[in-house]
Order: structure tokens, then C-alpha cells, then sequence
């Protein structure tokens, strides 16, 4: 019905049927871990020294797209027509790019004097892994366009990881 307010969002209930989509992005410099007492230790990056700052940072991309939508439900499909389904796709994407004193090391190891596979990639990026998911609203959706509260859902995901 028009005009009516879509059911209160909380964890562990399924979703207004709808696109929702996520992203997100991380900056990791990669200079520094922690040891087991909790402390900052620098890596060999900012002790390495050479041209300029040594470092090897990566940063990574991430986006999912999550639907929740009815499936025919003018139809009375068994198990399809009184609950809610999701469909998610997540895609990824992840670049890496060396300076100062690891890249010089590794441009003389990309030289004529070692084998191919002794060459070192200085910089790079690449696609992650497709992930592909479907399910159904097990518990939790029924009555969802009367605004049926549930205080549980329970949803079954299959998915499908395509390596790139």
C-alpha cells in the first residue's frame, strides 16, 4: 500500500525487498605490524632505506550488490510465493605499487642476469574473485507486505566463486 512504512530494519531480519549496495575501501601502507605484546614494530619497508621512501602499500576496492525480492507471488509457487529471496554479487579490486629501496631491488632482479622465473613484479593490480550468491528467506519473511514482524530470520544462501 502506498504511503505505508517498510518494516523496521535490525539484525537478524530480512531486508525491505530492494537493492542495497555496500562498498568498500582500504588503504593498507603495510609498514608496521603488531608483536605479540601488542606493540608497533616497523617492517623492513621504513628500515630498508635507498631512494626516496621505501614502501609497498596496497589498496583494495569492494562492492556488493544485495537484493531482496518476492518471486512470484501472484502465482502460489510452493515455498517461492510466501517469502522473500536474495541475490548477491561481489566484486573486487586490488592494486599494489612498490617504492624506493624494494623497487630498486626489484628492478635489478628484472635484469638479463636472472631466469624468468627469478623476475619480481614491481607493481600491480588485478580483479578479485567474482562471488555469486542466491537463497530464500527461510523464516522470517512470510506476510512481509503486511508488515508481519518477525523477531528471528533464518536465510539458506548457495554460492559461486568464480576465480579470475
Amino acid at each position: 500500500m502506498a504511503g505505508d512504512t517498510p518494516p523496521a530494519f535490525a539484525r537478524y531480519k530480512p531486508l525491505y525487498p530492494g537493492l542495497y549496495f555496500t562498498g568498500g575501501y582500504q588503504q593498507d601502507d603495510r609498514d608496521s605490524v603488531y608483536n605479540q605484546d601488542g606493540k608497533e614494530v616497523n617492517t623492513v619497508a621504513p628500515n630498508a632505506g635507498g631512494t626516496g621512501t621505501t614502501a609497498f602499500p596496497e589498496t583494495r576496492y569492494e562492492a556488493d550488490f544485495t537484493w531482496f525480492f518476492p518471486m512470484w507471488e501472484a502465482d502460489d509457487v510452493p515455498f517461492f510465493s510466501s517469502r522473500l529471496h536474495t541475490a548477491r554479487v561481489r566484486v573486487r579490486h586490488s592494486e599494489i605499487e612498490t617504492t624506493g629501496r624494494l623497487a630498486e631491488f626489484s628492478a635489478d632482479a628484472s635484469d638479463d642476469t636472472f631466469t624468468e622465473a627469478d623476475k619480481l613484479e614491481n607493481n600491480g593490480s588485478g580483479i578479485g574473485d567474482l562471488v555469486l550468491e542466491f537463497g530464500s528467506v527461510l523464516i522470517g519473511s512470510p506476510d512481509w507486505r503486511a508488515s508481519g514482524r518477525s523477531s528471528l530470520s533464518v536465510t539458506a544462501v548457495f554460492g559461486l566463486t568464480l576465480p579470475f
